[in-house]
């Protein structure tokens, strides 16, 4: 649940609300901060490649420049460490210029193209010049004077250029050129004020029994009547669309006179089209979609702690932001549940799905753009990620952590009540189904026993570096014959680097063995046939503990079979995995899970969901 403002719930059950929709749209070169190198003068502790790193947050330092140093509290005294990012290593004179303009360059390994470019400052700045180039020649420049901005947002669209030049002629009298980031492109904003956003569709979903990695995905469909994006105009902007650009969205509810925003997710662009003359369409999807190729790399696991198993999955699949900060977050009631096996060859989402079900957990993609791993339990009833807006009755303990797991949660604290789905706010009677019965799961455990003989794993010539995958089942007291520079071995494969003629791959496989765990309801209606699920070829199931917890868990997830699916008045602070109390046409109250959040934005908000329980 998004942690919202005491009155957000009560207005929201109004009949009459008033909505506003927002979508941001980063029309950056989504690859340009990764492959480029600053360098400038500056003073000595600051250091311009701190302007590539995202952090547009500094130390509010009071400094000998011109007014700079308020009396009124707010101010730290000047330290050499924080983040400054750049600082010319000359002062403005008494008109704010500089004698000899100080300048930034940064040059790439390839070409890039811009819409424009976002210089955020510490402190306003007059007068900037850009300059693009390719190679050494000069294939765009443009002055941009009487700024008086710290967020200055520069209109230069330019073409495969290598090479960008930013002088800075004019700041404050007396004050140092104070650069913290640069973009290179610019973030557009349309919302109902400008009358640029027309509708979006956003729809979040789970697989509350991890049988499939779910993606959510959203459309938006802009007011196009300025032929920005229409491909026949000489100047559009769909040239510099690209695929991963990233889109925030977010619904605002009216609440005793101001707008207050929930976020409703953070996609990434997949496609581009133009419905009409007048109006462009944007559809994208979450972060995990971003989860592309084929992860190889799993070790044969023995009592491996999950975290570390999903740590490894989730390093390989680069889920890092620009600043090295996980974009994952890993609940501390799976960090320590230990499982035993390997994961065979395969794409990554389908990796993740596999430890995670393993692990008997769900995984999510927040509307903050984190991919969460964790338990659907009670203690994450209505809110994941223990921070200081967990909505718990208990009172935390405070400054109690274990090994970065982060605040521990008292033993008795129970969840606040659930947000209730109030009869007045449907729009019609839930459809509601009934899932298939079930009163026993049968889940295979593996065991691995290295055979005696050495078998011929693979044999072939190689140029290069290349990924070997050398059997369905792992292998170890590997052998690598040939000439080739360096080797990395893993589970079921192998990775070759500058590999040059025949290469022959030899090892011990394991061979696998299956039993069976069984668990099944303590009691059976006589009239009611027994039925059983059987969980089969999940090789990260290697120990009989993995084995009973997942038919238990998914044993007791078969009992939730009533389905429904209604519209209503949606509440855009309820996420997927909640728990809710719905009511049904008796004027009782019966308690669901939600599967699916579905938001339609048109001038209002509306939606529909789906509930199980």
């Amino acid at each position: 649940m998004i942690y919202v403002s005491d009155k957000f719930f009560p207005t929201a059950q109004e009949t009459e609300r008033t909505w506003r929709g927002k979508v941001s749209f980063a029309l950056f070169d989504v690859t340009a901060k990764g492959d480029a190198a600053a360098a400038t003068e500056q003073q000595p502790f600051s250091d311009v490649s701190k302007t590539l790193d995202t952090v547009t947050d500094a130390i509010n330092y009071g400094t000998c420049e011109k007014n700079q140093f308020r009396l009124d509290g707010s101010m730290e005294l000047f330290g050499p460490s924080g983040n400054f990012g750049w600082w010319s290593k000359e002062i403005s004179d008494v008109d704010g210029n500089f004698v000899n303009p100080p300048t930034v360059t940064y040059t790439f390994t390839k070409p890039h193209s811009s819409i424009g470019l976002t210089l955020i400052f510490a402190e306003p700045v007059q007068d900037v010049t850009a300059t693009a180039y390719n190679g050494e020649t000069v294939i765009g420049t443009k002055e941009f004077t009487g700024l008086n901005t710290s967020l200055a947002v520069l209109d230069f669209p330019v073409e495969n250029y290598t090479k960008l030049v930013i002088e800075i002629h004019r700041v404050l009298p007396f004050h140092y050129a104070k650069l913290l980031e640069i973009n290179f492109g610019i973030e557009y904003v349309y919302d109902d004020e400008k009358e640029s956003l027309l509708n979006y569709d956003v729809l979040e979903d789970i697989d509350l029994m991890s049988n499939q990695l779910s993606s959510n995905t959203m459309t938006v469909t802009l007011n196009n009547m300025d032929q920005r994006f229409n491909m026949f105009n000489p100047k559009n902007e769909v040239r510099f669309l690209q695929e991963r650009q990233k889109l925030s969205v977010s619904a605002g509810l009216l609440v005793d006179g101001k707008f207050e925003d929930i976020p409703l997710g953070v996609f990434y662009l997949s496609t581009w089209d133009s419905p009409t003359a007048s109006t462009t369409k944007f559809t994208a999807n979450d972060i995990i979609s971003l989860m592309t190729g084929t992860y190889y790399k799993s070790r044969l696991y023995d009592h491996e702690r999950g975290e570390a198993i999903l740590k490894e999955l989730l390093d390989a699949a680069g889920l890092y932001d620009e600043q090295g900060n996980p974009l994952y977050y890993i609940h501390p009631n799976i960090r320590n549940v230990t499982l035993s096996g390997y994961i065979a060859p395969m794409r990554y989402r389908d990796a993740l799905q596999r430890i995670a079900f393993a692990l008997g957990a769900v995984v999510k993609t927040d509307r903050y753009g984190k991919v969460l791993i964790y338990r659907a339990t009670e203690e994450t009833r209505n809110a994941i990620v223990i921070d200081k807006h967990t909505p718990y009755q208990g009172t935390l303990i405070s400054g109690t952590f274990g090994a970065g797991q982060g605040i521990v949660l008292p033993r008795r604290a129970e969840p606040l009540p659930n947000p209730a789905v109030i009869d007045r706010s449907l729009y019609q009677t839930p459809k509601t189904t009934l899932g298939k019965y079930y009163n026993q799961v049968n889940v295979q455990c593996y065991g691995w026993k290295l055979k005696s003989e050495v078998q011929n794993l693979y044999e072939g010539t190689i140029t290069g570096d290349t990924i070997i995958t050398f059997s369905a089942f792992p292998a170890a007291e590997v052998t690598i014959s040939g000439t080739y520079g360096s080797a990395e071995i893993y589970a079921c494969a192998c990775v070759l680097r500058g590999a040059n003629g025949k290469i022959t791959i030899t090892g011990k496989v394991y061979e696998a063995a299956a039993k069976t765990i069984s668990v099944c309801l303590p009691e059976v209606t006589a009239s009611v046939t027994p039925n059983a699920l059987d969980i089969k070829d999940v090789t990260l199931i290697g120990q009989d503990d993995t084995a009973e917890s997942v038919a238990g868990w998914i044993l007791a997830q078969l009992q939730n079979r009533i389905m429904q699916s209604f519209k209503w008045w949606t509440n855009p602070a309820v996420e997927a995995s909640d728990f809710v109390k719905v009511e049904t046409a008796f004027g009782e109250y019966r308690e669901s899970q939600i599967k699916k959040m579905h938001f339609t934005y048109n001038g209002a908000l509306t939606g529909d969901s789906e509930v199980i329980g």
